[in-house]
């Protein structure tokens, strides 16, 4: 069971740096603010922080 969950952490962790530099390619170079990457960002960390709180509530 950890395992799985330890690889939804994993996920969420590079879904979450995947949107953000979006989001920052977005704003630094095409000069648009397209908020949707840092709303699925700040997803993908909530995701991550809940997944982190179920490995710490099994062990």
């Amino acid at each position: 069971m950890l395992q799985v969950i330890y690889l939804c952490l994993f996920a969420c962790f590079g879904a979450t740096a995947t949107c953000f530099l979006q989001f920052m390619y977005f704003y630094w170079i095409k000069r648009e603010m397209k908020l949707v990457y840092l709303q699925r960002a700040g997803t993908g960390l909530v995701l991550a922080i809940l997944c982190y709180g179920f490995i710490m509530v099994l062990h």
